[in-house]
């Protein structure tokens, strides 16, 4: 006497009314709960099974069965299989096919269960490679690398990309503490790539195989996409790479992004330092310039709290609250300061900003509005000089 699978299939579920309904073509089982629906598609040997806990669709879960129906019994090996589904409004064009013991909804379940239960998921072209190996769709896209919720039917596609070389620092906020790993697309490209220190390498793969190479060049990254044994040439803005490389990772054909783009478009940086309760960096990072403008606007305003900014020819801009309660007593610092010293402390913080000249040894500056400050950032963004002089009556300190 053979298996029998349904009985089988419904051991340790919750709900066991399982409803008899045709989807197309194809006969199934339809378990439906609190946590979402389940379709079960029973051949003589194998049990598919495809599992929606949000966005369940009857004209998605027709398309799912229709383009690996023919595959249920077949030799799996260790390799997913990819079918292009089409679906209006539906942002997925993939069925999944992943095979005995490659699963996770069959894995806890008996051995007989395991041998021959399967799973249909969607997804996206740009999101899984057909023939890849099972457990590595599985590890970057419903684990760790994409973290993506397979039972999320209305979910937006999550891109994938290899990252596999950069030539950053082994440590630090801008850089993965990992190589060789799979990580969304758009996290390289529009937040990881912001903070990558000019000078600094990435390669990254899409699901294609197709390499793209590029080295951080102040405000933009220049480089090659390497396609079908074509180099094509590379030159973004560091703020519009997923916007301009996106289509890329998506599975759209090279024509459809733009690769590069004219030096209007870049938009002004500088690189950083800051220091307050929560950061205190060491090496200086890339910032654009309306975040530079946010870090001068949300310093607290804490006795010792500064930010050090640089140019793309490193001149800088460095400002500093001084003051209040918590700063130093008076009697810590020479005699000719300490009266300023207890009026600051006395009076609550003030800002002070300052311009560093080595070759003269001299740092020229005075307190200022915070409006004050972020016009000396502003130019020295846009202009890439030091503006410190328009804003008269300063102090002049050397060192």
């Amino acid at each position: 006497m053979g298996l029998d699978l349904v009985a089988l299939a419904k051991e340790r579920r919750l709900t066991q009314d399982w409803e008899r309904r045709r989807i197309g073509r194809h006969g199934v089982l339809v378990e439906e709960g609190t946590v979402g629906t389940f379709v079960y598609l029973f051949t003589d040997d194998r049990v598919l099974v495809a599992k929606a806990n949000r966005g369940y669709r009857d004209d998605v879960m027709e398309a799912l069965l229709d383009a690996v129906a023919d595959l249920v019994d077949g030799e799996f090996g260790d390799t997913v299989h990819a079918r292009p589904i089409d679906v209006p409004g539906f942002a997925l064009d993939r069925a999944v096919l992943l095979g005995p013991g490659q699963t996770g909804f069959w894995e806890s379940r008996g051995p007989e269960l395991r041998a021959r239960g399967l799973q249909v998921l969607p997804a996206h072209r740009g999101e899984v490679a057909d023939g890849e190996p099972a457990e590595r769709f599985r590890r970057a896209v419903l684990g760790k690398g994409l973290s993506v919720r397979e039972g999320h039917w209305d979910r937006d596609p999550v891109p994938r990309a290899l990252v596999t070389r950069d030539d950053g620092p082994k440590h630090g906020m801008s850089v993965p503490k990992a190589r060789d790993m799979i990580i969304s697309a758009e996290t390289v490209l529009d937040n990881y790539a912001r903070s990558i220190p000019p000078g600094i390498e990435i390669l990254l793969r899409d699901v294609r195989d197709r390499e793209l190479r590029l080295r951080r060049d102040w405000d933009r990254f220049n480089g090659i996409l390497v396609d079908d044994r074509s180099e094509l040439e590379v030159s973004l803005p560091a703020d519009r790479l997923w916007e301009r490389l996106g289509p890329l990772f998506h599975g759209e054909d090279t024509g459809a992004a733009t690769l590069v783009a004219g030096p209007e478009e870049s938009a002004p940086m500088l690189m950083v330092r800051v220091h307050n309760r929560y950061r205190s960096d060491g090496p200086m990072s890339p910032v654009m310039l309306d975040d530079a403008l946010k870090w001068v606007r949300s310093l607290e305003p804490v006795d010792g709290h500064f930010l050090t900014f640089a140019g793309r020819s490193d001149d800088a801009v460095q400002m500093m609250w001084m003051g209040g309660p918590e700063m130093k007593p008076p009697e810590t610092f020479p005699e000719q300061r300490r009266e300023w010293a207890a009026e600051l402390r006395r009076e609550g913080p003030r800002l002070w900003l300052e311009a560093p000249f080595p070759e003269k040894r001299e740092l020229h500056g005075r307190f200022v509005t915070t409006e004050e400050a972020e016009r000396m950032v502003t130019i020295l963004a846009v202009e890439d000089r030091v503006a410190v002089h328009e804003l008269g009556d300063l102090e002049i300190n050397t060192w």
